[in-house]
């Protein structure tokens, strides 16, 4: 369809917006996407943009149990993560980053007669590139960081889920990893519909107002970057080890409790 064939049909459309999807709202709702973290436009709340009957069952969904908050309590009751004495997986975590971090301060320095320049640039760039592991090493660091919302996972669920990407290939993490690997997905494509959908409008009408009255393609991309759900675990990636460096697991009870928390996902 071309901007010009769109334009034949548009006034039928009149005010109706995708403001006025409830079932989308419900759903956004359901997966944990939280009033305070919505666009909002002409400093409304999305529910003034639905009829009476509707708002009542988005209202409902936004006091049940999300996605998002079964995943965090799932994540967070993993063993060995943060204080567990048979074996901590945080401090073994913590000593593998550093192991690796001077491992790689060692290379630059052991280079063949590098000119003093190059070595000081250097040594910045890796101090920069080490600077973003200060986020798990130090919980202070990182529940400061969560406070102004950069973050939304808890620390220990954080943790859990680095748990299970480092040692998917175990056994009793496969199908753990698949849960993740597929709550991304989930988001990946909602990601994909809402920058479509932009992109889709920007083509359509250019920079003009949308149906709904909002600011059309502008709006809509600025929505796509701040309505995602599970951007913590897409996160995950930047904090993983090269498997020389990652500490070993021990097996005493631990396919039992893992097996355990695998089939009380709901508790």
């Amino acid at each position: 369809m071309s901007p010009m064939e769109f334009l034949e049909f548009r006034s039928f459309l009149g005010t109706a917006s995708g403001f006025q999807s409830w079932q989308f709202r419900v759903m956004e709702n359901l997966l944990g996407l939280k009033p305070n973290m919505r666009n909002r436009y002409g400093k409304k709340s999305y529910k003034e943009y639905l009829r009476c009957s509707h708002v009542a069952l988005v209202e409902i969904s936004e006091t049940e149990d999300s996605l998002f908050e079964c995943v965090q309590r799932w994540l967070a009751r993993y063993p060995y993560l943060y204080d567990d004495k048979d074996w901590n997986f945080w401090i073994l975590y913590c000593e593998a980053v550093e192991k690796m971090k001077k491992h790689e301060r060692d290379m630059i320095l052991t280079k063949k007669d590098p000119a003093k320049e190059k070595l000081a640039e250097n040594l910045l760039n890796l101090r920069k590139q080490h600077e973003r592991w200060s986020l798990l090493l130090d919980k202070t660091i990182f529940d400061q960081i969560r406070k102004k919302e950069k973050i939304r996972l808890t620390f220990e669920a954080f943790l859990g889920a680095l748990f299970i990407n480092l040692y998917r290939k175990e056994w009793s993490l496969q199908v753990p990893h698949q849960i993740l690997t597929d709550i991304m997905d989930i988001e990946k494509v909602l990601r994909a519909f809402r920058t479509r959908h932009a992109d889709m409008v920007h083509r359509m009408i250019g920079d003009q107002v949308g149906t709904g009255g909002s600011s059309g393609y502008h709006y809509l991309r600025t929505s796509a970057l701040k309505h995602q759900i599970f951007t913590d675990l897409l996160n995950l990636s930047a904090y993983i080890l090269p498997i020389k460096y990652l500490p070993k697991i021990p097996y005493k009870n631990y396919c039992s409790e893992l097996y355990y928390l695998l089939i009380s996902f709901n508790k």
